[in-house]
């Protein structure tokens, strides 16, 4: 199976899931602040401290993505290392993110694998959105070298001891709507996504989910990739009113969503986290007072104000903030907390580390990540989801607004 941005396609345990979504994430309007360090407990705490310049070879990171990932997030790579730098580095050295782009091809996917565990310098795949179905896996597997915050939607990823996702991936988007019926007091849940066929696994998955908090799903609105005129898949959504889960691409997702805004629709709508964000949300629809976003990172946290912070000083001017760079953000970041405990800094190293970790800080990102006890959500569907928390933030005139607290609701 292939990843494309804005649609995963989910299979294990004999159920196939299909959730459209994609790599991204909602833009915070929190107050940047500074640098921040975390104990071992997970909790964090601000720092001014001035650390000593960082010298020597590279340790490197490799950032796997498809050309369907590139957003632009590409181009702040670079505020990413600064700011790792900032803070003392990898162990005192400098960071290197290395990008390898699989062309959306499994066997470019297999290379990328090969190209990191052949470099003594590389510690790790961050944010890994590459192409399922590869040996990508595998390979690092083999060479004990950790996929760390993988975006997390590939069969091959939910049970492989290498990957150590941040959130839940295709869950959480799922569990936002659970959540949505909640704070809706709606039992009424309609689910849009793509017309292929994978893609009508996904109104039975959002089922699962949202049955357990009372909800149901009252219709589902499949739109073809090829559909010109949206304005009837737009009808069909409002003659069945109640919580909408918006579950298709974002090129499909801005088009029906300007089709619904024309006839004067107006239940909430629900958006994922991995695809959109506030500035996506205005340049789309302008001020939309029904739009809302499941979010995996909390935008209150020290980690995620530092990583505003890194953007607004090292990349000025550049208002992406999209999930998959967060997860490159938070993954660097970790990667270089971790080494600072280390006798000796290395791939099998930190992969050994996180095997072991029952109390792994995300800077407040999320809650504290225990890799030693599996997921049971859904029958034990995606046992490396070791962090299913999600809230629920309202979209008010270009800023994100909190309305719920983080919290699990799969069954």
């Amino acid at each position: 199976m292939r990843r494309i941005r804005g649609l995963k396609v989910l299979g294990a345990v004999g159920m196939v899931a299909l959730v459209i979504s994609a790599c991204g994430s909602s833009k915070s309007t929190s107050t940047p602040t500074t640098a921040s360090t975390t104990t071992g407990s997970g909790a964090s705490t601000a720092t001014t401290t001035t650390l000593s310049p960082v010298s020597g070879t590279p340790y490197k990171l490799m950032y796997t993505l498809t050309p369907f990932g590139l957003d632009g997030e590409q181009n702040l790579i670079p505020a990413i290392e600064k700011g790792v730098d900032a803070r003392g580095g990898i162990a005192g050295h400098p960071l290197q993110i290395v990008l390898c782009n699989d062309n959306n091809d499994a066997n470019e996917a297999t290379r990328c694998g090969q190209q990191a565990v052949s470099d003594p310098r590389m510690l790790g795949i961050v944010a890994n959105e590459s192409t399922c179905s590869s040996q990508l896996l595998p390979i690092l597997q083999r060479a004990q070298m950790a996929s760390i915050g993988d975006q997390f939607f590939c069969p091959e990823d939910f049970k492989s001891p290498v990957v150590f996702p941040f959130n839940s991936g295709t869950l959480g988007d799922v569990a936002g709507s659970a959540i949505g019926v909640k704070y809706f007091h709606n039992p009424n849940v309609v689910v849009t996504t793509v017309d292929v066929t994978a893609g009508h696994a996904y109104p039975p998955l959002v089922q699962g989910v949202v049955g357990a908090v009372g909800g149901k799903v009252t219709t589902a609105v499949y739109v073809p990739f090829t559909s010109a005129d949206l304005a009837p898949y737009a009808e069909q959504i409002a003659s069945h009113p109640g919580v909408l889960a918006e579950g298709n691409t974002t090129s499909i997702g801005i088009r029906l969503g300007k089709a619904l805004a024309a006839i004067g629709y107006n239940q909430p709508v629900i958006y994922n986290s991995s695809s959109w964000y506030p500035a996506l949300i205005h340049s789309s629809f302008g001020n939309p007072t029904n739009a809302y976003i499941s979010e995996y990172y909390d935008q209150s946290s020290a980690g995620w104000k530092q990583f505003l912070s890194d953007m607004s000083t090292y990349a000025p001017g550049n208002a992406y903030t999209g999930g998959d760079l967060v997860s490159v953000w938070l993954a660097a970041n970790v990667v270089a907390q971790i080494a600072k405990s280390l006798p000796t800094v290395s791939a099998p190293a930190i992969f050994n580390y996180l095997t072991h970790a029952t109390d792994l800080s995300t800077f407040g990102m999320t809650a504290p990540l225990n890799f030693t006890v599996p997921q049971t959500a859904l029958k034990g569907l995606i046992p490396r989801a070791v962090n299913p928390n999600v809230a629920l933030y309202h979209y008010v005139n270009g800023n994100m607004v909190p309305v719920t607290p983080f919290e699990d609701l799969l069954p």
